[in-house]
């Protein structure tokens, strides 16, 4: 369920920012957390027959929620229309961090909030404020499952000997050049470039499972602490994260959410 109560129409601001979803050709476009305006929850009754629509006219709490929370003020279950987006990538997906962006979940959520992060300009410089013309209903962050240990060894702590392994520093590069050689290297482990996926030497030197655990517990808690449970319900998060295990690039990225707990 839904709960929200703003519904306008959010515009993003102009920014220059790499696009991280451009099979890393350096193109740019318009903020990396540009909406996509697409998800409108209408419950309307009328298409549901006079007999169903009497029954929620008359138990209009009849819904049941997923989650413990408060019950909304401003809660209709028929024609209230929810804008949001999920699919949502941060630094915790390896094409996003190799576009040289560096805001996490928290700064994903707070982005579509209404709050001004910074994103790289067209060089790669952390000099871009980016804020969205409205804030959103609901959000989830889906980064990639495939590489989150990987990622995280390689950018988050430079005490782990993975993050020395020289594909790892060339993710952390500046230069376009040497971004699109580690980009080469990622496409590569993901079986994008043959049948099968390869495992990267850095989770030889560093425990990648481990890794991706820790990740997967700081999203879900981005997700929680963003989450509006009182009785504004002012915005919904959803845990989340996108599939994309494409072998010889035969399959197309799927985004898996979460029901609210």
């Amino acid at each position: 369920m839904l709960n929200a109560r703003r519904r306008a129409e959010p515009v993003c601001q102009q920014s220059t920012v790499r696009a991280a979803e451009k099979q890393f050709s350096g193109s740019r476009s318009c903020s990396w957390l540009a909406t996509v305006i697409g998800i409108a929850t209408l419950a309307v009754a009328g298409l549901a027959g006079p007999t169903l629509a009497g029954e929620l006219a008359e138990d209009p709490g009849s819904s049941q929620r997923s989650e413990h929370r408060a019950p909304c003020r401003d809660y209709r279950e028929q024609r209230q229309p929810l804008f949001g987006d999920l699919h949502v990538h941060t630094s915790y997906s390896f094409d996003s961090y190799l576009s040289s962006q560096r805001r996490d979940p928290w700064d994903a959520y707070r982005y579509a909030k209404g709050e001004s992060i910074i994103l790289p300009d067209a060089l790669g410089e952390q000099k871009v404020t980016a804020t969205i013309g409205r804030p959103l209903d609901f959000t989830a962050v889906t980064d990639h499952a495939e590489f989150l240990g990987q990622i995280d060894i390689c950018t988050m702590d430079s005490g782990k000997a993975g993050y020395w392994w020289p594909h790892c520093m060339m993710t952390r590069a500046q230069n376009l050049w040497i971004q699109l050689l580690a980009a080469s290297w990622w496409t590569t482990l993901g079986g994008q470039q043959q049948s099968a996926p390869e495992k990267s030497f850095a989770c030889t030197l560093s425990d990648c499972d481990a890794a991706e655990k820790e990740a997967w517990g700081r999203i879900q808690q981005a997700a929680e602490d963003h989450y509006d449970r009182g009785k504004d319900c002012a915005f919904t998060t959803f845990v989340g994260y996108e599939y994309t295990e494409a072998f010889d690039q035969k399959n197309m990225h799927r985004n898996v959410t979460a029901v609210p707990q």
